[in-house]
């Protein structure tokens, strides 16, 4: 059997979805933190309560163990964001941010799905982190 050494090259795909003016802006690839906007459209500007809403990131479509946040008491003003940093992360929480406190980190993995499910189990919102390595 031949050995060869080489390069990996990664490429990282993400895709973005929202059912509403809630969106995931941003997952931290390395699971530092997640972050929401509040980006209402037709003029309308509108505080959306997220009491009871749930943040899941599922790692390499593995269900057990998904990390999950549920928010308790939260408004998101309109054209606001706000970041949910892991437990690991706090310090660099700032005033107006929040700290998953029941997790070192949001996790990370080759398929990263995120997604937020409202107070009723309806996904508002989705975030799809796919890299494929190839040599």
């Amino acid at each position: 059997m031949k050995m060869m050494r080489g390069e990996v090259s990664a490429k990282t795909t993400y895709q973005r979805t929202a059912n509403g003016p809630v969106s995931i802006a941003e997952a931290n690839p390395e699971g530092k933190f997640i972050m929401l906007e509040n980006n209402p459209s037709g003029g309308i500007r509108k505080e959306i309560n997220l009491d009871g809403w749930k943040i899941r990131r599922v790692l390499d479509n593995k269900k057990r163990g998904a990390h999950e946040y549920t928010f308790r008491n939260y408004s998101l003003k309109p054209n606001k964001s706000v970041k949910i940093f892991a437990r690991s992360m706090a310090s660099q929480a700032g005033p107006n941010d929040l700290v998953f406190r029941e997790a070192e980190d949001w996790g990370a993995g080759s398929e990263v799905v995120t997604t937020l499910i409202n107070d009723k189990g309806e996904e508002k919102a989705s975030h799809i982190q796919r890299t494929n390595y190839t040599q």
